[in-house]
């Protein structure tokens, strides 16, 4: 039998169980209660406990028997209600039939090795606004559990990546990355928090490879200043300790500045210079731009601004991928690429032109830090297309890749 073939039994056996045990729990329900059911009922009714109660009410609402079959008790609990209605008189051809569906259930979860959260994982698959609920509740368990291992963590992580065709040719696109961290605190004494990373101009610089420099041009040493936008950074402004290995440069908060459990914000900007080919090739249709959380945070917000003179063979798109391998992303279709793409939901939205459609909810100072960067580069703010993604509780090292199609040649 093929995987396929295989699949699609698993779904309709899936399927089937979670009808006739929402219409048996129903069945049951009905017989022990004149009213519509409430947990309450079930309480006085039965003796069993709030929670049990809670989600047995729960499958038998669900308006999609796949959904009932997420909220309803495990097998055991099924049985321990199962005993209860039949001393509190409830038909036993209703019983015998609610006995068989758990033995059907539990016969099912039997199939999926790791049991409930396996099925749980499937039927999200199944149903779209499950995964939705499912995914926010996976997210916000890393999110806990890696603010315990990292030891820090952020309210809002924002990142604006700004194209323009290149000052010197038309032929490259220039790029300022603006990188904020907002509410970042240590959790613990000893934790490190590894806040920014940059790269130096090789020295062979100006060149038809990329290369990153202050937002005036000059040639980045290590010094935080060069890159720091200080108006928007606490007071005072934090320690930083500063690791450079080659072309990378690695900036930190100092060890115990700030003490545990103190909120700073923290921005930087630098610009790409040749950051990409102007036009597409055969083999690299797309400009990837990658936006990569390495601490747990609350919120990500990724803006991308595109100049008016960039034309666009059709709307940017966002995809969600693993930390993979090295070198650059040809093409969002490329099967190297879809074989690190991760099913997290993630879009992408036009704003609109100009720096009135940035507002944000999240970081009410994310217009004001655009406009700062930008006037510093000599950019005019008001001909740049806004595009925005939002992710709650976005995965640490994962990638939210932005896929910009370059226009013919």
């Amino acid at each position: 039998m093929s995987k396929h073939i295989e699949e699609s039994n698993l779904e309709s056996d899936v399927r089937r169980v979670a009808r006739r045990l929402q219409a048996d729990l129903r069945s049951a329900c009905a017989r022990l209660a004149d009213e519509q059911v409430r947990p309450a009922s079930l309480v006085r009714s039965l003796s069993v406990d709030d929670t049990l109660a809670a989600r047995i009410v729960r499958a038998i609402r669900a308006p999609d028997p796949l959904v009932g079959l997420l909220e309803s008790p495990a097998p055991g609990g099924l049985r321990i209600f199962l005993g209860k209605a039949r001393a509190a008189g409830v038909d036993t051809d209703v019983c015998d039939a609610l006995s068989d569906t758990i033995t059907r259930f539990e016969s099912l979860l039997a199939r999926f090795p790791e049991g409930r959260s396996a099925l749980d994982a499937a039927i999200s698959g199944w149903v779209p606004e499950v995964k939705e609920r499912r995914e926010r509740a996976g997210k916000q368990a890393i999110y806990k559990a890696l603010s315990y291992l990292q030891g820090c963590r952020a309210d809002a992580v924002t990142m604006t990546h700004i194209l323009r065709p290149s000052s010197g040719s038309h032929a490259t696109w220039d790029q300022i990355l603006i990188s904020s961290r907002h509410g970042l605190r240590r959790l613990r004494p000893a934790a490190r928090v590894a806040v920014f990373g940059v790269h130096m101009a090789d020295d062979d610089c100006p060149g038809p490879d990329p290369y990153h420099t202050s937002i005036d041009g000059s040639r980045l040493t290590g010094d935080p200043n060069q890159v720091l936008l200080k108006e928007f950074c606490s007071e005072p402004l934090p320690k930083f300790a500063v690791v450079v290995r080659g072309r990378t440069i690695r900036y930190a908060l100092a060890d115990k500045d700030p003490p545990v459990n103190v909120p700073v914000d923290v921005t930087i900007a630098h610009l790409i210079r040749d950051a990409s080919a102007a036009h597409q090739t055969e083999q690299n249709p797309d400009y990837a731009i990658a936006s990569v959380v390495r601490l747990p945070a609350k919120v990500l917000v990724v803006d991308v601004l595109l100049h008016e003179d960039i034309p666009l063979e059709s709307p940017p798109t966002v995809t969600t991928r693993l930390y993979g391998m090295p070198g650059p992303l040809p093409s969002r279709d490329d099967a190297l690429v879809k074989l690190d793409d991760v099913d997290i939901t993630a879009s992408i939205e036009y704003l609109g032109q100009g720096l009135d459609h940035a507002a944000c909810v999240e970081v009410r100072s994310q217009p004001d830090i655009i406009a700062a960067a930008m006037s510093r580069a000599g950019w005019d703010s008001e001909l740049f297309h806004v595009f925005r993604s939002r992710i709650v509780y976005p995965v640490p090292f994962f990638h939210l890749t932005t896929w910009i199609r370059r226009p013919s040649a």
